[in-house]
């Protein structure tokens, strides 16, 4: 049976509880806003990736690989990890292992180029060369999917290797403060020195890549990133950003990342976050390289044309014979129409770069 209120609330009461629920409201309203992560998204892609291993980052990809990619052989991955296992061991047993780490990366490189005859495979879009496992199946592997099998085997008899990232390539080094040297995953572990690799891949245009020893996190942010991007090239927008925003909790600043974050932003229609980060960016690096384009398309595409002219001409002031850039700012002048006030200042601009960008 219904029993009627035996305090029911008086008028000032009642008042006073609406007041205080307000101010609670707002509170928790404000502290969001101001706890608002700077990458929007929910979920970790590897959980607790900045405390587990290598190896357990592996299996975690193995046994949950993105969607549409082909469900993972559980039993030829669950092998391959039993063979890691056994091999560390091996290695960690033999007679050349006690004389030292520099042995024992000889013993690694040997396993992975001998004794399981692992190549390099120049194709980059598919889970097959850049997951240990796979790659280890398939005995060939990308620059980033042999260095992996390197890194756990080190990982597992504690030799002191560690991955070096450069734009478009990834390579191991050991280094234990004494000797240092440079292992090419695709040449079979041959050495170049660190002059070779500059020169190659021209870091000088991109100084965050400094070619440091990576730790383990931020190895495994590399790996999320490559992850992140096969996603993207496979329209699988939601788990790219993931990817992205967990390579950017590991590597903090990564700018190829940050800016393929905002791609996948808004592609899934977060234009705002786009921006955001669109804006960050063009702040700390202001030369990357298609940024401007990325940028103002999205802007475009948000009909802010006035904004998007904006950003492709500081692009063009920059890169002025990049005729994308032009081709985008003629489209945005096409659709502010004659009678808009900038219009004029806009075409004006524009025509400095006409010669240049045809």
């Amino acid at each position: 049976m219904n029993q009627p209120f035996r305090y029911p609330l008086r008028p000032f009461r009642l008042r006073f509880a609406v007041i205080v629920a307000t101010l609670v409201l707002s509170v928790i309203f404000c502290s969001t806003r101001k706890s608002r992560e700077p990458f929007p998204g929910a979920v970790q892609a590897i959980p607790h990736a900045d405390t587990i291993s290598l190896e357990t980052a592996c299996r975690i990809i193995a046994s949950h690989p993105p969607l549409e990619f082909g469900a993972t052989d559980s039993g030829s991955a669950a092998a391959f990890f039993r063979t890691l296992d056994s091999t560390g061991e091996a290695i960690r047993l033999s007679p050349s292992f006690r004389r030292g780490a520099s042995a024992a990366r000889t013993a690694i490189l040997d396993v992975v180029y001998k004794t399981w005859n692992i190549g390099f495979d120049s194709t980059d879009t598919s889970l097959e060369t850049l997951l240990p496992d796979r790659v280890y199946r398939a005995r060939k592997g990308s620059c980033l999917g042999v260095s992996l099998i390197i890194l756990i085997l080190a990982e597992k008899t504690g030799c002191p290797i560690y991955g070096v990232m450069l734009p478009g390539h990834f390579y191991c080094r050991y280094n234990d403060g004494k000797e240092r040297v440079n292992i090419e995953p695709n040449r079979s572990g041959c050495n170049h020195d660190d002059a070779y690799y500059r020169e190659r891949y021209r870091t000088a245009e991109m100084p965050w890549y400094n070619l440091a020893d990576l730790s383990r996190p931020k190895v495994i942010g590399v790996l999320c990133y490559n992850l992140g991007t096969l996603c993207l090239r496979k329209r699988l927008v939601k788990p790219a950003v993931a990817y992205y925003r967990e390579c950017l909790h590991l590597i903090k600043d990564y700018p190829e990342a940050m800016g393929n974050l905002a791609v996948a932003y808004a592609r899934v229609g977060d234009r705002e976050a786009s921006m955001e980060l669109f804006a960050t960016m063009t702040a700390e690096h202001p030369d990357l390289p298609n940024l401007a384009v990325n940028y103002g398309s999205v802007a475009a595409a948000a009909k802010q044309y006035h904004k998007a002219l904006t950003i492709f001409l500081t692009g063009l002031d920059r890169h002025p014979h990049d005729s994308l850039l032009y081709k985008r700012s003629l489209y945005c002048l096409g659709r502010l129409g004659a009678n808009d006030d900038s219009a004029k200042i806009f075409e004006q601009r524009l025509k400095a770069f006409t010669a240049t960008a045809q």
